[in-house]
């Protein structure tokens, strides 16, 4: 599959996902997850490409959930997230979304 980014430039699809598995694989291991560091990035770029399909972006996930267990619950949603990835990432992004150390309202 082949797709015109802008300019016109012809690039892979499928070649874009091996250079951005590479560099997440080149991440984890700078990060010290090298014992997990090729699934990992795979799963990550699985939930990527859903999360895309599904909301487009992150901003309008997070936005569209009213509180932070309607956001834990469509986080689980999504293939190799469960609970406790849910709970993390809701905790840790209510300072950055309200700007506080508030964390997002619980249902």
């Amino acid at each position: 599959m082949r797709c015109s980014a802008r300019g016109g430039t012809n690039w892979s699809v499928v070649g874009y996902f091996k250079v951005a598995h590479y560099q997440l694989v080149r991440l984890l291991d700078e990060a010290h997850y090298v014992r997990y560091d090729f699934s990992t990035a795979t799963k990550l770029l699985e939930v990527c490409q859903e999360l895309k399909q599904r909301y487009g972006s992150m901003t309008t996930l997070i936005a569209e959930a009213r509180t932070g267990s309607e956001l834990s619950a469509r986080l689980q949603q999504f293939k190799h997230i469960g609970p406790v990835t849910a709970r993390i990432f809701t905790r840790e992004v209510g300072p950055i979304w309200y700007g506080s150390a508030k964390s997002l309202p619980r249902a």
